[in-house]
């Protein structure tokens, strides 16, 4: 199995993990601030709604949580590219939906993007369906039994997909070979039983560390606290990437005496180690060092490799180690070569995967 660690920080900013799924065509779902509209399309159209309505909140969350040791483009792209990737990561969710194996509980939609971004500032943007925050999980109730065949835990009932069956969750205390630990708990390596997960320092906690916070919030003046409560500072004022943090849109230029600069028009000059993020939506900063500009992203087969940055291709694609250009990245059950090809970030025996069962034999 093979596990892409920047992807999955992608969508693990929270890999996270649909391509497309920032344009406006026809075929979008209809969002007005990551609120989902109403449907009469049924179950399945509302579920697809749903994924993307989680992913635009989880990103406008992000961007506005986020320190500035590194910025929200080279964490997590572009906001259209951040909105595709993390509902990629979820879309088995409302395919279970569309095939029956999954309800889809509407009544709970308000009280999942409601939790959202705690759980993105506190926790940082979760990967698998699972660790998402427990409103959001109600939303979808799985529709088959213990014991009986599954593709994901989406679809259970109760408990988790097991190497392709429904097993029932293990309660705290519980030996960890009688299944899977239930949500909250995970398998403690000296007694082998599901016991709590170590709580982690949330918003207004006292601390002293500045990394001793959880997720995306930090130390300051002895309390944990996210980005929107020290972005302060803007264009021309000073900045550090603690205390006074720019404003959005803006990036503090350390380089240069350590002030708010941005942001930056299309076909303007950049540093693609610094400004990524102050170029306008639809560009990226790319091209060899000392010429890079905000310019469109690459398309698919483009050569990348030499392009300045990490990742200047599309939204849905991504520069292939193995081809050097832009390749789609795929979906689950698609042919792979790395966990980076997949929007998963797991590839396992060549094909992208949850992950589920990176256990069996």
């Amino acid at each position: 199995m093979e596990v892409a660690m920047n992807r999955t920080m992608i969508v693990g900013w929270l890999a996270l993990v649909l391509a497309g799924c920032g344009d406006d065509g026809a075929g979008a779902p209809q969002l007005d601030g990551g609120a989902m509209q109403p449907s009469d399309a049924g179950a399945a159209n509302e579920a697809a709604q749903f994924v993307a309505a989680i992913a635009a909140e989880a990103c406008e969350s992000a961007h506005a949580c986020l320190e500035t040791e590194v910025s929200f483009e080279q964490r997590l792209g572009s906001d259209t590219r951040c909105r595709a990737h993390v509902a990629a990561s979820i879309a088995h969710v409302a395919r279970a939906v569309d095939d029956g194996r999954a309800r889809f509980d509407r009544a709970r939609v308000a009280a999942c993007l409601a939790a959202i971004d705690a759980a993105v500032c506190e926790l940082a943007t979760p990967v698998a369906w699972e660790a998402w925050p427990a409103e959001c999980r109600a939303v979808i109730a799985g529709t088959i039994a213990p014991n009986a065949a599954c593709d994901a835990s989406v679809e259970c009932d109760t408990g988790a997909c097991v190497c392709g069956t429904c097993e029932a969750y293990v309660a705290r205390g519980g030996a960890c070979e009688d299944g899977p630990c239930a949500p909250g708990l995970q398998c403690a390596s000296e007694s082998l039983t599901c016991e709590p997960v170590a709580a982690a320092l949330r918003r207004g906690d006292a601390c002293e560390d500045f990394h001793a916070c959880s997720g995306l919030l930090r130390c300051v003046d002895g309390v944990c606290r996210d980005g929107r409560e020290r972005r302060t500072q803007a264009r021309g004022e000073p900045c550090d990437a603690e205390n006074l943090l720019c404003g959005l849109g803006l990036e503090c230029d350390f380089d240069h005496g350590s002030v708010c600069v941005g942001p930056l028009e299309a076909g303007a000059a950049c540093d693609d180690m610094l400004e990524i993020s102050l170029c306008p939506e639809g560009t990226v900063c790319h091209g060899i060092a000392g010429e890079a500009r905000c310019s469109p992203p690459l398309a698919r087969g483009e050569e990348c490799i030499g392009a300045g940055r990490a990742d200047p291709c599309d939204v849905g694609l991504w520069c292939s180690y193995s081809t050097g250009r832009c390749e789609p990245v795929r979906a689950l059950g698609e042919r792979c070569e790395l966990g980076e090809d997949c929007h998963s970030g797991v590839c396992e025996d060549q094909v992208c995967a949850l992950g589920e069962d990176a256990f069996c034999s």
